[in-house]
């Protein structure tokens, strides 16, 4: 009796954990199908934001969609603590040409042209041109570590939780948004600019308001 019984017992056995695996593998696998539909997804953005590492080619224009910025709408507001404590509202700049740069301070080409951006400010400020500097996701005394190596004339603004960058639907570094006096985008950029293009496209604006 007891030889005929325990090869029973170690079939049912079997067909239990059979059964429980079975029972396992089907509520797993919604959450798999989500796996596989969000991995792409975050691969590609993983992609899109160490690309700015290298090349400004390589840094994707910010993702449209609906509540997207787009040219010609109203940029997204703000309040920020710059690298020196002051608290900056995009509001507060209306009236003004802004040019709205996303950077970091791991991104080689944001860094190179940050002196750019310095360069056209110093030149066009007093004519009504203001650059605003929004660090993507670095923690906040990284970002006044680094304002205390690299002296530029405009503020450093702190984003580490990359609320604003999500505003702004941002997938790299870096990117730059010119607003008009009405705070309206009127360009967006995607990699780093040069002084000439950027004076160019700062006067272009500027002498529309005067006009």
């Amino acid at each position: 009796m007891a030889s005929a019984f325990r090869p029973r017992m170690i079939a049912e056995s079997g067909l239990s954990r059979m059964r429980r695996f079975n029972r396992t593998s089907r509520r797993r696998q919604p959450f798999r199908r989500l796996q596989a539909l969000l991995w792409p997804i975050a691969a590609t953005l993983t992609i899109a934001a160490c690309g700015s590492h290298t090349t400004s080619t390589s840094v994707p224009p910010p993702a449209s969609g609906p509540g997207a910025p787009a040219i010609g709408k109203p940029a997204p507001s703000f309040g920020l603590r710059s690298a020196d404590g002051a608290l900056v509202n995009l509001e507060d700049y209306r009236g003004k040409i802004v040019l709205l740069n996303f950077w970091a301070t791991w991104c080689g080409p944001c860094k190179e042209e940050l002196p750019a951006i310095d360069a056209v400010q110093r030149r066009l400020g007093d004519r009504g041109f203001a650059a605003l500097a929004v660090d993507f996701r670095d923690q906040d005394d990284e970002v006044v570590a680094f304002a205390s190596r690299v002296r530029v004339s405009f503020p450093l603004l702190q984003d580490h939780l990359g609320v604003t960058a999500s505003a702004y639907r941002l997938l790299g570094v870096p990117t730059s948004f010119l607003l008009d006096g009405n705070g309206d985008i009127q360009a967006i950029h995607a990699g780093p600019y040069t002084e000439k293009t950027l004076a160019a496209a700062v006067n272009s604006l500027l002498d529309g308001v005067r006009r």
